[in-house]
């Protein structure tokens, strides 16, 4: 037994060693809970400028809907003789329908040179003064369905102003035109001045040039952000500021962590800010909408964090140091032994106890990290088959059927193919909602014996294989892959409970009608031909308490005894959205016998060529973009070889610094979603903005991006999923390009 000195030195340093782990421990959860609060808060920022600038938006498409209905509606008045007074009592009208939402209305007529304003106490704004005028000045603005909106203009020392025109046609001649001037300084009021962000937080809205047209503060209105701030206060330092005004007149959204000053204040003093920031479209200079909010609010809630971990902390140390203490005091005579095993012997079972629990909760989280991990496999391997699919397509496109390696080359495709179906089964695994599962007719016997030629040649020869399938019994409407997968799946469940005494395994195919079978008269399923596929072992067979399991998806066999139900709930859920159906019968000691229904199809398979049309050549400019070199550089070998003319890029960065001498030359631009720096979607944007006639096809794997959505607000025109093959690319590019 120790002394009481060397009991004393040992519970020194162990009562040290507790306390540096609990420190380190304490410290990295502060830092992981510092790191998720500033994230979180910028991503709440970002989505409130989201809010903003989609609120802004609506408010225009709302006045632009407005005075496209007006027009529509003072059309008829035209034509009468006491003209004047009728449109001057709809434009009243018009005018008080929207309150202050408006700041003056106009109509101006071309055929008699006339200008009605109201209210009529308005100074006349309008800077063209004939129809020709007009037409020339429209030429510069944004059209929304007919509707143009102009350019934001200075109307006071801080304030400013856009116009909204519609013109007025009769028999295809311009004979009118209403103008509405909209005060931005009311949309502040309305829409972005409610918006707060903390104590000193605030929104702001500036335009493409860098002007602020909406602040908090009248004396900021009208600023360029930069030069005139520098003008007023010279001595600052602005090179936080300077990067973050770069990444908002790019064109792009994000947040950023800068240092500033608060403009309003009057003595100046650096702070730290946050800030969420988005583009929106509403003239042809697009608006940034900026949310910002001070850092030190955001560091109060971590502080408070800090000080209660820093607590706990030391409440754990000073129980952990008691505990010691007591547990060394009572080594130190002869009871501590009993009283310590007593103590050691109920920590283990409330650690037991907690590890059970903890393991219960944290099942689903580690499922789901699987099936993270084994998507991005699966979209690794997706970008090795694109060059494999691309170059095989080619090849069997310069063969004919009698070549002598037109078969072999067909095999690779074929199984490129299949490893492409294999992959998009592990991506809806992984959770990816854009993966489609691709049915087609198929000839069953051909199914079912390519999968048993596979099984036999990986199982031993105590195992005797009897196959009675039907010949020439019909097609099926399914996925090769999934059927596949199915016959495998029973297989290998069966082989696993005879492989130590051997056995026999049955495999019977056959067609039988509804009114045959009395399991199908029972199931509900519709009254039609039906392909029965049955799969019966001799092994261990499974009991009551392992049947009633097998439709869990997190069941494994493998956990019961004598059990062979290893993922039969993937095979029942398979074959449930094939329109069939499973019945299971096992019995311990005499073997599992699982039957499969498939509905019988009567359509007829159609055979794939590899031959293209001379309509699917083209000449347009093609710019590609992806990460990875090998895809690109098949591609643009593959479409050079059709008359297109290829410029690839793997960095984007590079795209964007050459941006300006690409956006004329390029006809159509196909980018991967998942690029480092800026986006696919980013790119996108970028190059519809500044060139509306160039079409997007973006190329994506596993994403929850909303693609449809992006397609109907004419982001992108098409997207297509990968892998990729140029022959799918082509057949894309010749749907967009042609398309009326």
């Amino acid at each position: 037994m120790m002394n009481k000195k060397r009991l004393k030195q040992f519970f020194i340093i162990l009562v040290g060693l507790i306390s540096l782990l609990i420190i380190q421990i304490s410290r990295k959860s502060f830092l992981n809970y510092e790191k998720i609060i500033v994230s979180q808060q910028q991503e709440q920022l970002l989505t409130i400028s989201r809010l903003v600038g989609r609120s802004i938006l609506n408010f225009v498409e709302d006045k632009v809907k407005m005075v496209d209905y007006l027009a529509e509606n003072i059309k008829p008045d035209l034509l009468k003789e006491d003209r004047n007074d009728l449109l001057l009592e709809k434009l009243k009208a018009f005018s008080k329908s929207n309150g202050d939402q408006i700041a003056s209305l106009h109509y101006v007529d071309f055929i008699n040179n006339n200008n009605l304003i109201y209210p009529n106490n308005i100074t006349n704004n309008i800077s063209f003064k004939s129809k020709y005028e007009f037409i020339k000045e429209m030429k510069s603005h944004k059209i929304i369905k007919g509707v143009l909106i102009g350019e934001v203009y200075k109307t006071a020392r801080k304030a400013y102003a856009f116009n909204i025109f519609k013109p007025i046609y009769r028999d295809k001649v311009l004979i009118g035109a209403i103008v509405v001037k909209i005060d931005v300084n009311d949309m502040y009021n309305l829409i972005v001045k409610p918006v707060r962000a903390g104590k000193f937080g605030y929104a702001m809205v500036k335009n493409s040039d860098g002007i602020i047209i909406m602040h908090p503060v009248k004396e900021q209105i009208g600023y360029d952000i930069m030069i005139d701030r520098k003008k007023k206060y010279p001595n600052l330092d602005y090179f936080e500021l300077e990067k973050l005004i770069k990444r908002q007149l790019s064109g792009i959204e994000g947040t950023h962590i800068y240092h500033s000053y608060w403009w309003p204040q009057e003595k100046l003093v650096k702070v730290k800010k946050i800030q969420g920031f988005t583009p929106i479209d509403i003239t042809r200079k697009f608006w940034i909408v900026a949310v910002t909010m001070s850092y030190d609010e955001i560091h109060g809630a971590i502080r408070k964090y800090s000080y209660n971990i820093t607590a706990i902390a030391i409440t754990l140390i000073s129980v952990i140091s008691l505990a010691l203490f007591i547990i060394i005091r009572m080594i130190s005579n002869k009871e501590a032994h009993r009283i310590e095993m007593n103590y050691l012997k109920e920590i283990n079972e409330s650690s037991e106890s907690l590890r059970h629990k903890d393991a219960e909760l944290h099942q689903r989280k580690k499922l789901e990290t699987v099936g993270a991990l084994t998507g991005g496999i699966a979209h690794e391997f997706n970008n090795i088959l694109t060059p494999i699919m691309g170059y095989s397509e080619m090849i069997l496109m310069g063969l004919k059927p009698e070549d002598k390696i037109y078969d072999d080359m067909k095999i690779i495709n074929d199984s490129s193919k299949r490893a492409r179906d294999v992959i998009d089964q592990i991506l809806l695994f992984s959770g990816d909602k854009n993966i489609l599962i691709q049915y087609k007719v198929l000839e069953i016997n051909k199914v079912v014996k390519e999968a048993l030629n596979f099984f036999e040649s990986a199982t031993h020869s105590n195992i005797k294989i009897i196959k009675r399938l039907s010949e020439n019994s019909g097609n099926v409407f399914a996925n090769e892959t999934q059927i596949h997968q199915v016959l495998l799946n029973l297989c290998i469940n069966a082989y696993s409970s005879m492989k130590e005494r051997g056995g026999e395994l049955e495999v019977d195919l056959s067609v039988i009608n509804y009114n045959e079978d009395e399991k199908l008269r029972e199931s509900g399923l519709k009254d039609k031909k039906y392909f029965k596929l049955s799969v019966k072992d001799t092994g261990c067979g499974m009991d009551d308490e392992t049947l009633k399991q097998i439709s869990d998806p997190f069941f494994y066999g493998t956990q019961y005894k004598n059990s062979t139900g290893f993922g039969l709930s993937v095979v029942m859920g398979v074959i449930i959205k094939h329109g069939g159906k499973v019945f299971i019968k096992s019995e311990i000691g005499k073997g599992t016998k699982v039957d499969v229904y498939l509905p019988k199809s009567d359509k007829k398979i159609k055979r794939e060529k590899f031959d293209i049309e001379i309509s699917q050549y083209g000449d347009e400019k093609v710019l590609i973009v992806d990460k990875q070199e090998f895809i690109v550089k098949s591609l643009k070998k593959d479409l050079e070889g059709w008359g297109y003319k290829v410029t690839i890029y793997i960095d984007t960065s590079e795209v964007v610094k050459e941006f300006n001498m690409l956006k004329d030359k390029i006809d159509i631009v196909i980018t991967d979603i998942r690029m480092p720096e800026i986006s696919g979607i980013q790119l996108a944007k970028k190059f519809k903005r500044n060139n509306p006639k160039i079409k997007i096809l973006l190329m994506t794997s596993n994403t929850e991006e909303p693609l449809e959505e992006y397609i109907q607000n004419k982001i992108i025109d098409d997207y297509i999923l990968k892998p990729v093959s140029a022959k799918k690319i082509n057949k894309r590019i010749r749907i967009i390009m042609d398309k009326k």
